[in-house]
Protein backbone atom coordinates (compact mmCIF):
# COMPACT_ATOMS: atom_id res chain seq x y z
CA UNK A 1 0.00 0.00 0.00
CA UNK A 2 2.94 2.18 1.12
CA UNK A 3 4.30 1.63 -2.60
CA UNK A 4 1.16 2.53 -4.01
CA UNK A 5 1.09 6.00 -2.31
CA UNK A 6 4.86 7.02 -2.85
CA UNK A 7 4.07 5.80 -6.94
CA UNK A 8 1.17 8.38 -6.80
CA UNK A 9 2.70 10.74 -5.34
CA UNK A 10 5.43 10.82 -7.08
CA UNK A 11 2.99 11.02 -10.18
CA UNK A 12 0.87 13.89 -8.70
CA UNK A 13 4.57 15.56 -8.69
CA UNK A 14 5.81 15.08 -11.97
CA UNK A 15 2.19 15.31 -13.74
CA UNK A 16 1.63 19.14 -11.80
CA UNK A 17 5.27 20.14 -12.69
CA UNK A 18 4.87 19.78 -16.59
CA UNK A 19 1.36 21.86 -16.38
CA UNK A 20 2.70 24.35 -14.39
CA UNK A 21 5.58 24.64 -16.57
CA UNK A 22 3.10 25.84 -19.67
CA UNK A 23 0.43 27.23 -17.46
CA UNK A 24 2.44 29.88 -15.22
CA UNK A 25 4.10 31.66 -18.71
CA UNK A 26 0.57 31.57 -20.22
CA UNK A 27 -1.10 33.24 -17.42
CA UNK A 28 2.06 35.94 -16.68
CA UNK A 29 1.99 36.45 -20.18
CA UNK A 30 -1.74 37.60 -21.10
CA UNK A 31 -1.44 39.72 -17.76
CA UNK A 32 1.84 41.11 -19.24
CA UNK A 33 0.65 41.92 -22.63
CA UNK A 34 -1.83 44.47 -21.36
CA UNK A 35 1.10 46.52 -19.52
CA UNK A 36 4.13 45.61 -22.08
CA UNK A 37 3.54 46.52 -26.09
CA UNK A 38 4.14 43.09 -27.32
CA UNK A 39 1.86 39.92 -28.25
CA UNK A 40 1.41 37.34 -25.33
CA UNK A 41 2.44 34.61 -27.90
CA UNK A 42 5.89 36.33 -28.07
CA UNK A 43 6.21 36.99 -23.98
CA UNK A 44 4.52 33.00 -23.90
CA UNK A 45 7.93 31.86 -25.90
CA UNK A 46 10.36 34.48 -24.09
CA UNK A 47 8.60 32.34 -20.59
CA UNK A 48 8.77 28.94 -21.60
CA UNK A 49 12.56 29.84 -22.84
CA UNK A 50 13.55 31.33 -19.79
CA UNK A 51 11.96 28.08 -17.77
CA UNK A 52 13.92 25.68 -19.93
CA UNK A 53 17.09 27.75 -19.53
CA UNK A 54 16.74 27.71 -15.72
CA UNK A 55 15.97 23.79 -16.00
CA UNK A 56 19.57 23.19 -18.35
CA UNK A 57 21.64 25.32 -15.56
CA UNK A 58 20.34 22.90 -12.98
CA UNK A 59 20.58 20.25 -15.10
CA UNK A 60 24.47 20.97 -15.87
CA UNK A 61 24.85 22.59 -11.96
CA UNK A 62 23.00 20.26 -10.55
CA UNK A 63 21.15 22.99 -7.95
CA UNK A 64 18.66 20.33 -6.73
CA UNK A 65 19.86 17.14 -6.96
CA UNK A 66 19.82 16.51 -3.37
CA UNK A 67 16.38 17.21 -3.69
CA UNK A 68 15.91 14.77 -6.48
CA UNK A 69 17.81 12.20 -5.43
CA UNK A 70 15.65 12.51 -2.32
CA UNK A 71 12.69 11.70 -4.24
CA UNK A 72 13.96 8.64 -4.60
CA UNK A 73 15.45 7.17 -1.60
CA UNK A 74 13.83 5.04 0.43
CA UNK A 75 12.39 5.31 4.31
CA UNK A 76 14.67 3.23 5.87
CA UNK A 77 11.74 2.46 8.48
CA UNK A 78 9.13 1.27 5.60
CA UNK A 79 11.85 -1.35 3.68
CA UNK A 80 11.22 -3.25 7.38
CA UNK A 81 7.75 -3.54 7.10
CA UNK A 82 5.60 -6.09 4.93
Amino acid sequence: MIKIISKNKFRFQRGYSYISVAGIPFLVARELSKIVDLSWTALFLIGLTAIWLIGLVDDKIGLLGEEQAYSWSKNPEWMGRK
